[in-house]
This record gives structure tokens, sequence and C-alpha cells, in this order.
């Protein structure tokens, strides 16, 4: 299985043990590893079946194989390190006395310190405090469908405004609520991607009531970036104790939620509980489409669109640390191509599927971000299923489902895996005119999504599956009677 994730991620060559450091899930090699071997001039000729048709095309199973396996193991929830109800008010994980008075006000919600004047965003490309657009709540389906979505990031004014929560989610409120409640909270070291990268959670993953954080953490001003800043970040355990009546206070806007396709693509929208006080934040990452909406406080965020120089292989520098850290050592040399803007309390963000950002709180806040959950994994095992069974044209659609129907909420490596198999799918069938129209898509457009570098593994396969096509032989070579 680890191997499967390693060949998916393209991190290491299938079919082969993977090192003891790739087996680590090590950060080096999230960060680019030595990438894909480049080709010889033998490996070149028309006659010679490539290193990636042998992988991806013939052996059709060890792809489906990698892609299931990308899925599950990112969808894996992180391994509880505590499971304290009553908190830990300590920068890693101290429990705190219930009994102490607060040392952060639970009156109301206070105004950013002094400290985070410095962090503050001036100068933006299109207004003063932000780099792309600003638009209004009331929003056209039509105008946000052409400009913004699966297409560029934008910020939505008052798009909380209407929201139950922007008058009910007081602090006291909220403490009420969720007294008993223990939610998730991460420190500032605590990657987003942890499980992606190979971050040890050790003490950077806890559970403690929303209480005990107002109580005792909001209000904490780090004073320096390794100060283990506390930030609830919780996905979705929330909804599973006595705050799910707050959901109802949550309103998913209309022309984001028409994208919202069930029960054949998407299983339904995963709602993050995210609260933290200044320095706090998520680190640099990235997923699919998503909205954030700030119902209190205020935060800065850093963008990275897919077009990134070669040198980074997909990754903006120092992804990997705490936002604090970065914006100190890594922002100067980055802030040409980092895209920013300032999130108000009210407003609310639309981010495309595969642009990094990650956040910097300036104060106390409490947001929700929200994101579809897709049904990819029980798709790829449907696809496995039929194809194991025999049922070739069944299997073929199932793909198709996937890499043509949905190819704009597909990760870079995934769709080109997916049409890979694919294509062999359609020699092996002898659909030998949809497998050169495919092999077109995998040349020129080399996918939707381009940050996890795979554009060249599609495009030789795709010209070996166009040549295979125009033989009218399968993947491995063999004569095949066309049926299209």
């Amino acid at each position: 299985v680890q191997c499967a994730k390693l060949c998916a991620l393209n991190r290491g060559p299938c079919g082969r043990a993977p090192s003891e450091t790739a087996m680590a899930g090590s950060t080096r090699q999230r960060k680019g590893g030595s990438g894909p071997p480049k080709r010889t001039q033998k490996q070149q000729a028309p006659a010679a079946l490539s290193a990636t048709t042998q992988v991806a095309s013939v052996t059709a199973g060890v792809l489906l194989v990698a892609v299931a396996a990308y899925f599950v193991l990112r969808a894996q929830p992180p391994a509880p390190t505590r499971a304290s109800s009553s908190g830990a008010a300590g920068r890693k994980g101290v429990s705190a006395d219930a009994d102490a008075p607060c040392p952060c006000s639970m009156e109301k919600w206070q105004p950013p310190p002094p400290e985070s004047v410095k962090y503050e965003m001036t100068g933006g490309r299109v207004t003063d405090d932000c780099d792309f657009d600003t638009i209004d709540a009331e929003v056209s389906q039509a105008e946000f469908d052409r400009l913004y979505w699966n297409n560029r990031p934008v910020r939505i004014r008052n798009g909380t405004r209407n929201w139950p929560a922007a008058a009910k989610w007081s602090k006291q409120a909220l403490s009420d609520t969720g007294n008993g409640s223990a939610l998730w909270y991460m420190t500032s070291d605590y990657h987003a991607s942890a499980r992606s990268i190979g971050t040890e959670l050790s003490d950077q993953r806890g559970r403690q009531s929303i209480k005990d954080f107002l109580c005792h953490d909001i209000c904490h001003v780090p004073a320096k970036e390794a100060d283990g800043v506390k930030y609830i970040f919780d996905r979705e355990t929330w909804r599973e104790t006595g705050m799910n009546g707050l959901y109802s206070d949550i309103v998913f806007p209309e022309y984001i939620m028409s994208h919202f396709s069930a029960p054949d693509w998407h299983v339904r929208v995963a709602a993050y509980w995210l609260m933290g006080g200044f320095g706090s934040g998520a680190n640099l990452h990235v997923h699919t489409h998503a909205f954030n909406g700030a119902v209190r406080g205020r935060k800065r965020w850093f963008l990275f669109n897919q077009s990134m120089p070669p040198a980074w292989k997909g990754n903006p520098p120092g992804f990997e640390h705490d936002m604090l850290k970065w914006y100190r050592e890594y922002y100067p040399s980055t802030s040409e191509r980092v895209i920013q803007c300032m999130q108000e309390e009210g407003d609310l963000l639309y981010v495309p599927m595969g642009w990094w950002h990650g956040t910097l709180n300036l104060g106390e806040g409490v947001a929700i971000s929200g994101q579809f959950v897709r049904r990819a994994t029980d798709l790829v095992n449907e696809v496995m299923s039929e194809h194991k069974a025999g049922n070739l044209d069944s299997a073929i659609e199932k793909a198709k489902f996937l890499a043509v129907n949905h190819a704009d909420e597909l990760e870079s490596d995934v769709y080109c895996s997916i049409s890979i198999m694919l294509g062999s799918m359609l020699l092996e069938a002898g659909r030998f005119n949809e497998a050169r129209k495919l092999s077109k898509i995998l040349i020129k457009s080399k996918g939707p999504l381009q940050y996890l570098n795979w554009d060249d593994k599609c495009v030789v396969a795709g010209r070996e599956i166009k040549a295979r096509a125009k033989q009218k032989v399968n993947a491995d070579g063999v004569p095949t009677k066309q049926t299209d």
C-alpha cells in the first residue's frame, strides 16, 4: 500500500520496494524528490514500450490500486494523541486548572493586539488590501461561474452577514454550547497536510473544549514563531458533539452549492471549525474547491496559483513551516509571486482547487470552511472491481465519468493515472478512435491541474496510446479487433 501511495504521489517507482526514506514519507521527498528519470534515446523509439506505459497502461490494476491508495490514505484522520475533554491550556498540551480564573476576556471578542500591525497588508494589486477581485454577496450565478469557479479566487463582502452565526456567536454563547465538547486543535508547528508530508503528530495535535480554549488560549500572543500557537482546526468532530446545533447557524453560498452534485459525485459538504488568536492559522497547503467564511475576526491570506517556477517542484518554498516563521523567512523571497488578501469580519473567500493557500490570524476570531467531499475513492474501487470481473465496458464508463465528467475536481496526478488507465482499457476493448481522442487530451492539455508535476508522464503516455491506437494493438502490442 505504501508503494502504491508513493507511485500515485510520484515519489518513487512502482513495483519496486521503496527505500526507508520513502517509506517514512519524508518532508524532503514531498518537496520534490529527484523527480521522474529522463528517457534515453532507445526508450523514445516508437516500437518500444516505455516504462510509463509498462507501469501505467499495461499493468492497469497497479495504477488503480495506486489511485485508490492515494485517496484512501489522504482521507485517513490523524490518530488522536490525547483525548482530554478538559482541554490543554499550555502551549504543548499542559492541562489547565478548570477552577482558575480566565486570563482571556470572555465578555467580547478582543481587537487585534499591537503586535499584529506589522503583519497588515497594504498596496494590493486590485485594492489596497487585496490582490484579487472583491464582489458583493448578491453576485449572480452566471457571473460567479464565468469569472471565478475553478478559475481564480474572489473575496465576497458581507458573505457571512446573513448567517445566524453573525448575530449569535458571542464568546459566552460558544463557551456555553461547547463546554463539554472536545474539539481538535493544532499548534503552529503542525502542518495542515501533515499526513502527506510525513510529519510526526506527537504534541502538535490534541483535543480541548471550546470553553477551555476561549478561557486560556485564544488571547495568547506568541513571543516567537516556534511558540506553539494553538489553533482550533476541527474536521467535523464538532458536529458529532453538543455543538451540532450550531450547524444551522451557517448558510452555505448558493452560487457555490450549485456545483454540489450528489449522490453520484459528492457525498457531503465538510464544515471545518476554525478558531484562534493572533499568530495562529493554517500552513500553506492545497486541496479541492473551498470557501472560508469569517464570522468573527480578521486574517491575512497568502496564495499561490499553479504557475510556479520549475525549481519549486510544485511546492511553495517553506510550505512546511508555520505561517509566522514562513512570513519572516520566506515571504521576502516570494512576495513577487504570492497573491494576498485581507479577510475582514463578514467576508467570505472562495479558493479554487489547486491553489496553495495559508492564513495568518491577526487577532481573535472564528470561521467556518467548507469543502466538497468527493466519491472518488469509491468510484476508483468500482472501476477496479468491474475490470477485474471482466466487465470492460462498465469499467470504461466509470473511468470516463472520473476523467471526463469531473476532470476539474481531480488532482493532476490522479487525473493522469485515471486517463492512462482509461486509454489502456480502450485499447484493450478495440475502441481505437476513442483512445486517439483521449491521447490528444493527454498530449495537449496535460490535464486540468499542474501542481504535482505529472505533465511529462501524461504527454509520454498519450503519445504511446496514440501510436498503439494507430497500430490497432493493445498496450501489450497484441493486435485487437476494432469495435468502435
